[in-house]
């Protein structure tokens, strides 16, 4: 999967559902790795769309990483803790070439910036699905999964995620 797999595929979907809920255009509203693709989405087909929401936009995530690793970096020197800095030292900077490696970076920045939001794991995400009606059994099974392969698999193509985008205003 690739950047613009997701982007050329979500207009297919985002008609399947105007016509089903009988609707001439929808909101998209769209979060973290999300905007990677919603922003896209839109800037090629405002005629979809009432509106857009962002939350948490992805701008230019290898840059993103650089900053954070620094950030990381420099809050364990400063703090003495011998671990974490070994720990980033040896991961170094990104892009990485895995998932659990950047996992370990967003769990010293999480760390040292005191962020109010629990670490919510995609084992977690399904834990919570289980109370859903929503989802089967399979899907449970997949939904991790899912994840780990999306974080590895687009994470790896950094030039797609370095897009500057001109979108008008209406």
């Amino acid at each position: 999967m690739r950047v613009e797999q997701f982007v050329s595929d979500t207009p297919d979907l985002v008609r399947m559902l105007l016509q089903r809920f009988q609707q001439p255009k929808c909101y998209l509203v769209a979060h973290s790795w999300g905007t990677v693709f919603g922003t896209l989405v839109v800037a090629r087909n405002p005629q979809l769309f009432h509106a857009y929401v962002s939350i948490g936009q992805v701008a230019d995530f290898p840059e993103s990483q650089q900053v954070r690793y620094q950030f990381a970096l420099d809050a364990a020197r400063r703090d003495q803790n011998e671990k974490a800095f070994a720990t980033l030292r040896r991961i170094g900077r990104s892009p990485y070439p895995s998932f659990n490696l950047s996992d370990l970076l967003e769990k010293r920045v999480s760390h040292y910036a005191d962020l109010a939001y629990p670490d919510i794991s995609p084992w977690r995400m399904t834990w919570w699905a289980l109370g859903s009606p929503a989802y089967s059994w399979i899907d449970l099974i997949k939904i991790p999964l899912g994840v780990r392969y999306l974080c590895n698999r687009v994470a790896a193509n950094p030039p797609a995620l370095r897009r500057k985008i001109n979108i008008k205003q209406a």
